[in-house]
């Protein structure tokens, strides 16, 4: 399935953390 279909929740880069410093997955420290 092409990233272009996937809705922003299953997008592992979602526009807002396209620009952030880290992933949601990783550590706040």
């Amino acid at each position: 399935m092409p990233r272009s279909t996937a809705p922003d929740e299953l997008d592992p880069l979602p526009e807002e953390l396209k620009e952030g410093a880290r992933l949601p997955g990783d550590p706040i420290n």
